[in-house]
C-alpha cells in the first residue's frame, strides 16, 4: 500500500540532509509510491505531492521527480479533496461536466 511508503519517506525527507542516506531513501520510498496507485488516504495524496514538490525544489533537474509530480498533481485534480479516502471523481477525470454546468438542458 503507497501510504506506508509516502509515511515513511515522508519521515526521512523531513529530517534527513540532502544526498544523505536517508534522503536517497526517501526519495526511492516516495518515487516508488507513485508505481503503486493512489494512495487510500487522501491526506496521503497531499503529502506525496508536498514531497515530490520538495525533492524538485531540492534539485530542479529531477526528472523522475518532476514527472512523478506531474502526475500526482493531475490524480490530485481529479479526487475530491474533502473525502476522507482518496475518491477520484469521475466527471473532473474524464473531463466531464454536469449537463446543468454546460448550459444544455
Amino acid at each position: 500500500m503507497s501510504d506506508i511508503w509516502i509515511a515513511v519517506g515522508w519521515t526521512l525527507l523531513r529530517d534527513a540532509e540532502s544526498n544523505s542516506r536517508e534522503f536517497v531513501q526517501a526519495r526511492q520510498l516516495i518515487l516508488g509510491s507513485v508505481d503503486q496507485g493512489l494512495p487510500y488516504f487522501t491526506i496521503g495524496l497531499r503529502v506525496l505531492s508536498d514531497a515530490l514538490n520538495f525533492l524538485t525544489v531540492v534539485n530542479a533537474k529531477d526528472q523522475p521527480a518532476k514527472r512523478a509530480l506531474t502526475a500526482v498533481t493531475r490524480a490530485s485534480l481529479a479526487c475530491s479533496q474533502d473525502a476522507v479516502f482518496t475518491t477520484v471523481n469521475l466527471s473532473k477525470f474524464l473531463d466531464l461536466a454536469p449537463k446543468s454546468l454546460r448550459g444544455t438542458p
